[in-house]
């Protein structure tokens, strides 16, 4: 036999958590959530940008990145793979040192 108000099978708990204001089990926690259908921004850049596209935007951050702009250099070195970028920072140096 249990409580009036309690589920047996919560174990003693009420439904929706301790305060009983929670979700209950079986209902959404988002009920007026995204919509089935809608396309999310990545999902439609993938599809919508070629390579040359995409190939252009990046000389154009690059370029803005050299010119001074820290917002673009930010992004690009966020972006970066580490390992991959010291390899090719440390190859750079190395040719600078060369030609001096």
């Amino acid at each position: 036999m249990s409580a009036v108000g309690l589920q047996p099978e919560n174990n003693g708990k009420r439904p929706g958590g301790v305060t009983g204001r929670g979700w209950r089990p079986g209902q959404s926690g988002n009920p007026s959530g995204k919509r089935r259908g809608c396309v999310s921004l990545v999902a439609a850049l993938k599809r919508n940008l070629s390579r040359a596209d995409a190939k252009e935007i990046a000389l154009r951050l690059i370029g803005m990145a050299k010119a001074g702009d820290l917002g673009a250099a930010k992004l690009l070195f966020e972006r970066l793979d580490s390992a991959d970028f010291e390899a090719r920072l440390t190859a750079l140096e190395v040719a600078l040192k060369k030609q001096q």
